[in-house]
């Protein structure tokens, strides 16, 4: 693991401190410092968990519609780069989302 993408996870985790402490526009710049990184690096693990970071604080604020497609752009990536173990955390986190609307069938695809 190189240098870049090892500061990007610190900065992963430093956005997962502001999101706990309900620093949510901190935690929001962080995770998009960390994915610029991730991107940079062209590591698609680090490019899902940022994204899916974003995604989690714009749902907790209550933009679900927003949330949605961050999610589901993180879906394509780990679908794309077959890493299932964090595809199964974003179908959750969308058949959630889909729940939350009222569209028990659609959730349900996302929980199956």
């Amino acid at each position: 693991m190189n240098k870049n993408i090892i500061k990007g996870r610190q900065i992963l985790e430093l956005a997962r401190l502001e999101m706990g402490e309900s620093i949510y526009q901190n935690a929001i710049a962080l995770y998009q410092k960390a994915l610029a990184i991730f991107s940079q690096e062209n590591w698609p693990q680090g490019k899902i968990e940022a994204l899916s970071g974003i995604a989690s604080v714009t749902k907790i604020q209550g933009k679900n519609d927003q949330a949605l497609t961050i999610f589901q752009e993180a879906l394509l990536i780990s679908t794309e780069h077959k890493i299932y173990t964090l595809q199964a955390s974003i179908l959750r986190h969308i058949g959630n989302i889909f729940f939350s609307k009222g569209e028990y069938e659609k959730s349900k695809t996302y929980f199956l």
